[in-house]
């Protein structure tokens, strides 16, 4: 009679529990892949439940699910997920009208014939030059031109010196070892002389230094006495007088004159004494001496028979 012999491994165990084993696990470690894939499958449709709600309403792709490397795709009649995963479905929301985009307006095309409109060139305006401030060195001669230096020293005493809007070089006279009031001031913007008043703070016109110093008059020249003439005046009293009454043959002017400052004393008066001479026939001949007055009221010719003076009337 044969004897059958069962296979059996080093512990005794029959193969048949190997086998069984084997099958258990493959079976368990389906059931692992199985829940994995759902757990993924959950996660994507959570993904694209939150990327639903940042997209506009109109024409939404819902993306297919990708399957991670190394795992099986679920079959068709895979059993449906637990519907705690599942997506609430929004509702969806009126597409918006598209807003109205304008019309850029046709510009039309430049003629070529036309001549370009020339553009004026702007205009320049010259910046005024401001005008030099003067220099205290400059200052100083303005007031020594009209002070006498020689009983004066001139001395700076402010050279910022501001009243109103106008700036000052202020001076000051000294005599004795004193000032001399006022005080001199020269415009910094045109150099004029001015008087200053520092007690009112107050800027007038110049007109004389010092102010107070007193008018010396001018010397009276001494009149000559009443009546007193020169001689060419007493010549001029001479041609008043006739050639009648002179007793002379021609006018005082038609004769040479020849008379000088000198005076003679007739009848008490002085007189100037007037040579009157003429050109004939080569020489020069003499047609009398007159004397007249330093009044002007008298006047006297030499009698040439009695050698006396003659008062001549007119």
């Amino acid at each position: 009679m044969a004897t059958t012999k069962k296979n059996t491994n080093k512990s005794g165990k029959s193969n048949s529990s190997a086998k069984n084993s084997r099958k258990k696990k493959n079976s368990s470690d389906d059931t692992m892949k199985f829940l994995l894939v759902l757990v993924i499958a959950g996660i994507a449709i959570a993904l694209i439940f939150i990327s639903q709600k940042d997209k506009p309403a109109d024409g939404t792709i819902t993306p297919t699910p990708t399957v991670a490397a190394g795992l099986t795709e679920a079959p068709e009649n895979t059993p449906a997920a637990d519907p705690t995963f599942a997506p609430t479905a929004e509702p969806t929301k009126p597409q918006q009208e598209p807003e109205n985009t304008p019309v850029p307006t046709a510009t039309a095309a430049p003629d070529p014939t036309a001549e370009p409109t020339a553009t004026p060139a702007p205009t320049n305006t010259p910046t005024p030059t401001p005008t030099p401030a003067l220099s205290a060195a400059e200052a100083e001669k303005v007031v020594k031109d009209k002070v006498d230096t020689s009983i004066y020293n001139v001395q700076l005493v402010n050279e910022n010196l501001v009243v109103g809007n106008s700036g000052y070089y202020q001076f000051g006279a000294i005599e004795n070892q004193e000032f001399v009031s006022p005080f001199l001031v020269v415009s910094k913007s045109d150099g004029s002389l001015h008087f200053y008043d520092s007690t009112e703070g107050t800027v007038y016109d110049f007109t004389k230094f010092p102010v107070n110093e007193p008018v010396t008059q001018a010397p009276t020249p001494t009149p000559e006495p009443a009546g007193t003439l020169t001689a060419k005046e007493a010549y001029d009293v001479l041609c008043t007088y006739s050639k009648e009454s002179l007793n002379i043959a021609k006018d005082v002017k038609e004769y040479d004159a020849e008379y000088g400052d000198e005076l003679t004393l007739i009848d008490g008066v002085d007189c100037y004494r007037i040579n009157l001479s003429e050109f004939s026939n080569g020489k020069v001949r003499n047609r009398g001496e007159f004397y007249v007055s330093v009044d002007g009221t008298k006047c006297y010719y030499i009698d040439s028979d009695t050698n006396e003076f003659i008062q001549a009337e007119k």
